[in-house]
């Protein structure tokens, strides 16, 4: 590894666990309720309330959550596979 690949993994690593802190400090505020999510498609502005779905939204943002740390972890793991 040179230098400046061993610098572009470390900078890697302090990305995922900034991810990770945040996630983490928004499971603290579990369990959610009335969640509502905003997003665009196709250049239009769209939302969904829990009324549209007939899943729990405040237990998929919990699950989704949970997932993406342990995505993060995996991520962080392999990456110090490469720094060895």
């Amino acid at each position: 590894m040179t230098k400046r690949n061993d610098a572009e993994l470390i900078s890697q690593l302090a990305n995922y666990q900034a991810k990770i802190l945040k996630i983490e400090n928004l499971l603290k505020l579990a369990p959610f309720r009335e969640v509502n999510i905003f997003f665009y498609a196709s250049e239009m502005f769209c939302s969904v309330d829990q009324s549209m779905l007939p899943f729990n939204l405040g237990i998929e943002i919990d699950l989704l959550l949970r997932e993406s740390i342990n995505y993060y972890e995996q991520k962080i793991e392999d990456t110090n596979a490469q720094l060895r």
